[in-house]
């Protein structure tokens, strides 16, 4: 992961806790989500986990800043949570696209099917089948570890870890009440510094209010939903808030919406294709790894690549016969 630079060296550590606790409790969530998907490339975990996997393993930045490895017990942490991290990853890519993986595909996808009321709701069978394609204990081993980690960042570095834990945690169960208030309870804190104008607004009155015309059975089907889109908005922003600010200033683009951005992405994609994801992220005004949350994007880049392959094997072509 390379360093941001910023002019405020507190953002940059606090931008590195965030993600290593944000991702060391977000793992466990999206595998098992993802592991339902019809259609993967076989050995080839997604990008999203790649992704988290390098935010545990970015722990280990926090020892080249100054004053860190002068911590009591944090270098043996960090040790400690990147091994685990190295042990999860290899756990992944063994298990992602291997037989108990594909079994469990073709039983998931046939339950599905028969669902009378047309959402999926996992049956009973569905905790022991996904523990055949991907035991627990490598993710509670990151996640202890994690914890031991946390424990000894410097005190204006906590309230940073425990958020990215909390918002990591209700994307895996966003109806819990309890975890709700300890994020509202945090944000409070933080509101008045960095956080500034960042907006959190998880209460059952914003829900209704933005649903106000439509039936209550749909909002009470889609409640889930739109907490977990509210989360991701608000993980977006905090990272945008510790990084992207320092990727376009402020000064040099005017604002877009989150649609806008969306769509420029893709349209860059199109037209770029042989852009890196860095290049378009500098130029839409986000992180990086938002694009990959954005599926139109993702399915732009996918096409880009395809077609680039063809072109260059056309092109491959055309000079193997005229040599």
């Amino acid at each position: 992961m390379s360093r941001i630079a910023t002019t405020e060296p507190n953002l940059y550590h606090a931008l590195l806790v965030y993600r290593t606790s944000f991702a060391a409790f977000r793992l466990r969530g999206l595998v098992r989500s993802l592991l339902r998907l019809e259609s993967i490339e076989s050995g080839a975990l997604p990008p999203q986990v790649r992704t988290l996997l390098e935010w545990v393993g970015s722990s280990s930045e926090l020892l080249r800043q100054p004053g860190f490895q002068r911590r009591r017990r944090l270098p043996m942490r960090t040790a400690a949570l990147c091994a685990e991290q190295n042990r999860l990853r290899e756990a992944l890519a063994r298990s992602w696209g291997g037989e108990n993986h594909l079994a469990f595909l073709s039983w998931s996808s046939i339950e599905a099917e028969v669902d009378s009321g047309g959402d999926y709701r996992p049956p009973v069978e569905y905790e022991s089948r996904i523990r055949s394609v991907l035991p627990d204990e490598p993710f509670e081993a990151v996640e202890h570890e994690a914890l031991l980690w946390a424990a000894e960042l410097p005190d204006d570095l906590v309230l940073w870890n425990r958020l990215g834990t909390v918002v990591a945690r209700l994307l895996s169960n966003p109806t819990s009440r309890q975890m709700v208030n300890e994020l509202e309870g945090i944000h409070v804190q933080l509101f008045t510094g960095v956080l500034q104008g960042v907006p959190l607004n998880l209460s059952d009155r914003a829900f209704v209010m933005q649903f106000a015309t439509t039936s209550a059975g749909y909002r009470l089907r889609n409640r889930e939903s739109w907490l977990i889109e509210c989360l991701h908005d608000y993980d977006e922003s905090i990272q945008d808030r510790l990084a992207g600010r320092i990727v376009v200033p402020a000064a040099s683009r005017p604002a877009m919406t989150r649609q806008q951005r969306r769509m420029l992405a893709v349209t860059l994609r199109i037209q770029n294709p042989t852009w890196t994801d860095q290049q378009i992220a500098n130029e839409v005004g986000c992180v990086r790894t938002s694009l990959y949350r954005w599926q139109p994007y993702v399915d732009a880049t996918e096409q880009s690549r395809a077609a680039r392959r063809a072109q260059l094997e056309v092109e491959e072509e055309e000079e193997g016969e005229l040599d």
